[in-house]
C-alpha cells in the first residue's frame, strides 16, 4: 500500500505484466481506501491504451485525487 495524502492505495496484482500477441488483457484493477479505512476503490480512474495486436510496452494509469499509480503491460 501506498499513501498518497488522504488515500491509500495499491494496485491488484503485479505492477509489470506480459502477455502473448492478440492475448485478451484482463484489467486487474486497484483498491484504494480512506484515511478511516473505508474502501472508496470504485473512486479510482483507469486510462488504458493497451493494444494486444500490437507488441510493445503500453502503461495503464490508475488515479485518485493527485495521485498516480502506473502499470506497465507488455504485448510479446
Amino acid at each position: 500500500n501506498v499513501f498518497a495524502g488522504n488515500y491509500y492505495t495499491a494496485l491488484k496484482g503485479e505492477k509489470e505484466i506480459t502477455i502473448k500477441l492478440n492475448d485478451k488483457y484482463n484489467e486487474l484493477g486497484a483498491k484504494a481506501t480512506d484515511k478511516e479505512g473505508n474502501d472508496i476503490s470504485n473512486k479510482i480512474e483507469i486510462d488504458s491504451e493497451v493494444d494486444t495486436t500490437k507488441k510493445g510496452t503500453y502503461k495503464v494509469y490508475y488515479s485518485i485525487g493527485n495521485y498516480i499509480n502506473v502499470r506497465y503491460v507488455t504485448v510479446e
